[in-house]
C-alpha cells in the first residue's frame, strides 16, 4: 500500500508465499453510503453475514463507473469515490467535487513532519497483523462520536480506545461506552467494523499542518 516492498525474510518461505495478494472491495449500499472492506490474510472460508449488522446491506446500482487516468472513479448524485492504482489510494468527494477525506500515502510526506501513511504490518515476532487505516483531516475539521467518554466532545487531538477490557469510571480518560462510529463537521460519517483492539488516534495536536485520523485495527 504505502511503503515500498522490501526484501523478504521468512523461515516458512518453502511452505508459504512471501508476497500475498490481499484483496479489498468497495460496495455501494445507497447513493450516500459506501462500504470499504479489505482482507489482511488468506480467506479460509466463505464470507458470512456480519454479526454487527441486522442484515447484509443492499447493493445500490445507481453509481456510475468510469475509467480515469491512473485509476477508477464511481459517481452518484451525492458524491464520488476515486481509486488510484499507483500509488494506491482512495478519495471521497461530495457532489460539488470538494474533497471530504482520502487515504494518506508515504509520498504525501513532503515536509519535515512525517505522518504515518495508510499501511499494513505483519509482525515477525508472532505473525499478528495490524492495519493503520489513515485518512486525512481538513483544517479546523472536528470529529464527534466514538461513544461515551468523559473527555471533550471534539475527539480531534485525542486517542480513543474503541474497546473495553474493564468498565472505566468517570475519573479516567478511558472509554465508558465505546461505539465505533464518528461524524465529521465536513458532513460525512464513518462506521468502523472490527471486533477487537480498535483504536482511533486523531493527529496531530489541534491547529497543526499535518492532520490525519488513524484507525489501528489489531487482528
Amino acid at each position: 500500500m504505502a511503503f515500498k516492498e522490501c526484501d523478504k525474510m521468512n523461515f516458512q518461505q518453502r511452505s508459504m508465499k512471501l508476497t500475498l495478494i490481499l484483496p479489498f472491495s468497495i460496495e455501494f449500499v445507497s447513493p450516500r453510503v459506501v462500504r470499504f472492506k479489505m482482507n489482511t490474510g488468506t480467506i479460509a472460508k466463505a464470507d458470512e453475514p456480519s454479526l454487527m449488522l441486522v442484515k447484509e446491506p443492499n447493493i445500490d446500482k445507481s453509481w456510475q463507473y468510469s475509467a480515469i487516468k491512473g485509476g477508477h472513479q464511481y459517481k452518484s448524485a451525492f458524491g464520488s469515490v476515486t481509486i488510484t492504482e499507483n500509488p494506491w489510494g482512495v478519495e471521497f468527494r461530495d457532489a460539488s467535487g470538494k474533497l471530504l477525506t482520502k487515504t494518506r500515502h508515504q509520498s504525501d510526506n513532503k515536509g519535515f513532519t512525517q505522518v504515518l501513511p495508510f499501511c499494513f504490518v505483519r509482525r515477525a515476532a508472532d505473525y499478528s497483523r495490524s492495519v493503520g487505516a489513515v485518512f486525512t483531516l481538513s483544517p479546523d475539521e472536528k470529529i464527534f462520536g466514538c461513544g461515551e467518554s468523559f473527555t471533550p466532545l471534539n475527539k480531534y487531538g485525542q486517542k480513543v480506545n474503541l474497546y473495553t477490557c474493564d468498565p472505566n469510571g468517570v475519573e479516567t480518560p478511558g472509554m465508558y461506552k465505546p461505539i465505533p462510529f464518528f461524524m465529521s463537521s465536513k458532513g460525512y460519517e464513518k462506521w468502523l467494523k472490527r471486533g477487537i483492539n480498535l483504536c482511533l488516534i486523531s493527529m496531530l495536536k489541534p491547529n497543526t499542518a499535518a492532520k490525519v485520523v488513524c484507525l489501528w485495527c489489531g487482528l
